[in-house]
């Protein structure tokens, strides 16, 4: 998929991952739910164990989506990066092109500043200091929706990170949340109250995913959009740097 996908398209591949996340660990879930009601019924109390069946069958299930979860966060990594290699690549192409077209009047001022006769204030590094700073400029827009970009994905992967992380943790959270409302309100931990802590949190935990790839879908939209019209800013900057520069020579070494 090229950086020039629309922004439907790019949701359409992230929420499709996102539909194999819901996919895979609602089929596994379905079959961890018998698994714990027959686990309940044939093993009195040993579900209200930390380390019981039930704990463990919630456990595996966690696991299993963390896995999932971890697979499509190292699918949005790459893309992320390729993005990132897209622009840093533009902005150099930018550089390199604007080089080029200003090597053959470089080198003819040059060749004129290394007259004795020629009589000007102007001297090669006072040139190429000043061609530096503008192309600095042309660039600017670009490099900084570069910037933004990089803050903004770093941002998106740490926060799916933890999320990844805080699935492999909801089973002990559960646990933990339940053992504190067993002692202060003498309600026992059952088989009922840890699935359904277990499922509750797996729905919000779903939504902050999905949340999360469908930013990932307005960034890599927004981007696209800021970095083509940063870029069209900076090819006219250029093409106005390589005149200007062809003027100065003229004019500065007409008498060299």
């Amino acid at each position: 998929m090229s950086f020039g996908d629309s922004h439907e398209t790019v949701k359409m591949r992230y929420h499709y991952l996102f539909f194999v996340i819901l996919s895979t660990s609602g089929a596994k879930f379905a079959l961890a739910v018998d698994a714990l009601q027959t686990i309940s019924s044939t093993a009195e109390g040993s579900d209200n164990s930390a380390n019981g069946p039930v704990t463990a069958a919630i456990e595996n299930l966690a696991f299993n989506v963390a896995s999932i979860a971890d697979e499509i966060a190292l699918q949005v990594n790459r893309k992320l990066e390729r993005t990132a290699n897209i622009l840093h690549g533009s902005i150099e192409t930018l550089i390199t092109n604007a080089l080029e077209q200003l090597a053959l009047p470089i080198f003819q001022a040059s060749r004129k500043l290394s007259h004795e006769s020629c009589n000007t204030t102007l001297t090669v590094a006072d040139l190429r200091a000043s061609i530096d700073a503008q192309l600095s400029n042309c660039t600017e827009d670009l490099n900084a929706v570069l910037l933004t970009y990089k803050f903004d994905a770093e941002q998106t992967i740490s926060t799916i990170e933890n999320l990844i992380e805080e699935v492999v943790n909801l089973p002990k959270a559960c646990h933990v949340l339940l053992s504190r409302s067993a002692s202060t309100e003498d309600a026992p931990q059952n088989f009922a109250s840890t699935t359904s802590c277990f499922v509750e949190r797996m729905t919000v935990w779903n939504k902050q995913v999905s949340k999360e790839l469908d930013s990932v879908a307005q960034l890599l939209s927004r981007t696209r959009q800021l970095s083509q019209e940063s870029e069209a800013q900076a090819l006219f900057c250029v093409g106005e740097l390589v005149n200007a520069v062809g003027k100065l020579i003229d004019e500065e070494l007409s008498n060299c």
